[in-house]
């Protein structure tokens, strides 16, 4: 497996933009956060925290396909089965009876293209003790963590991305401005 990273410690109102020209993603993110990517499964990891001595954090995680993308979209109304296809492949990935769902099928805009988005809540429960994904400080049996799930509609592919919520409401802005800014297509970016 494949995988870059790059990380900073410290920090910073600076920006850092991350290019991916052989998945059509340009996106930029605070400098101070970490960014991966897995060649293997195109899964791109931003997890950001407040600083190195405070324990509020969120994760992004972007899903897209290697370009040119070729999965033919017929018209922005599938997108609410796209949606619908990934909270059940979420539920069924955390093997749970049904998904709590607290915002369904949102209209938004991501960069030039048409999304939809829902907010879920999935119990701390369904996560293994080390999961990465959690990054709620609450890590008690009741716990749950919130995430925003993204379904855009890019030329012709369907990019997923998810934020995973963290306590600090500056932290999850941050994360909103980081998916809502991003820029999709199968281009060169050196321009």
């Amino acid at each position: 497996m494949l995988q870059s990273s790059c990380s900073f410690l410290v920090d910073s109102h600076e920006e850092s933009i991350y290019t991916n020209e052989q998945y059509g993603i340009k996106l930029t993110y605070p400098k101070s956060w970490r960014i991966t990517f897995s060649e293997r499964n195109g899964l791109i990891v931003i997890s950001g925290r407040e600083s190195i001595l405070n324990t509020n954090r969120v994760r992004i995680e972007i899903r897209t396909g290697v370009c040119p993308w070729n999965i033919p979209i017929d018209d922005f109304d599938k997108i609410d089965n796209y949606l619908h296809e990934e909270l059940e492949a979420l539920r069924v990935l955390y093997a749970l009876d049904e998904l709590d769902a607290i915002r369904l099928g949102s209209q938004t805009q991501i960069g030039s293209f048409e999304a939809k988005s829902a907010l879920i809540s999935i119990p701390f429960s369904a996560f293994s003790n080390t999961s990465t994904r959690v990054v709620t400080n609450d890590r008690s049996l009741s716990a749950e963590q919130l995430v925003e799930v993204y379904a855009i509609v890019s030329e012709n592919a369907i990019i997923r991305a998810y934020i995973f919520l963290g306590d600090s409401q500056i932290l999850n802005e941050k994360a909103v401005s980081v998916i809502s800014g991003m820029e999709l297509g199968c281009y060169d970016y050196k321009k």
